[in-house]
């Protein structure tokens, strides 16, 4: 499948039911409520890397939204960019069987040689993951206001990026 030029997607991983793990499927829920532009896809993979590897394709721009547990204060946002998200790929195996979001990006680049021109990593820190646990208030102000930055940023044409964090710090849970 090609990139589409100008297509843009917002991809959300996580498990609503397990705490602040719902946190990219939430990002998505509040973005498919607002107006943004046209060209923009919103879509909740949930858990499977599969589909998150599946979501890249054909998008020039994606944007990819999860939690984390890396010992920062919950609720806080880091950003991860082309650069770090590479190196980070290349130290993550992938496995078949517990596919994670970080390992989508490297099957996708192995399995069908394409990957979106950008694509940059929102995780959002989370503090419980148990199941049937409710969402922290920190992580809820958090999801509203990554989801109101993303749709500021995808009402822009270019999108500019913060300088990010450092990757090691903030491995995805989903």
């Amino acid at each position: 499948m090609s990139v589409v030029a100008g297509h843009r997607r917002v991809v959300g991983c996580g498990n609503l039911y397990t705490g602040d793990d719902a946190a990219g499927p939430l990002v998505i829920q509040r973005l498919a409520a607002m107006e943004l532009p046209a060209n923009v896809e919103c879509r909740d993979v949930g858990t499977s890397g599969i589909d998150a590897a599946l979501a890249f394709q054909g998008a020039a721009d994606v944007i990819i939204v999860d939690a984390c547990r890396s010992g920062r204060t919950p609720g806080s946002i880091i950003e991860l960019g082309q650069e770090e998200l590479a190196a980070w790929a290349e130290s993550a195996p992938p496995n078949f069987h517990t596919l994670r979001w970080d390992q989508a990006v490297a099957v996708s680049r192995r399995l069908w040689n394409t990957m979106p021109r950008r694509l940059t990593i929102f995780l959002i820190e989370g503090e419980t993951f148990e199941l049937g646990a409710p969402l922290t208030p920190a992580v809820s102000r958090a999801v509203t206001d990554l989801a109101d930055g993303i749709a500021a940023r995808l009402a822009r044409p270019g999108l500019p990026r913060r300088p990010a964090a450092n990757h090691a710090d903030c491995p995805g849970e989903s």
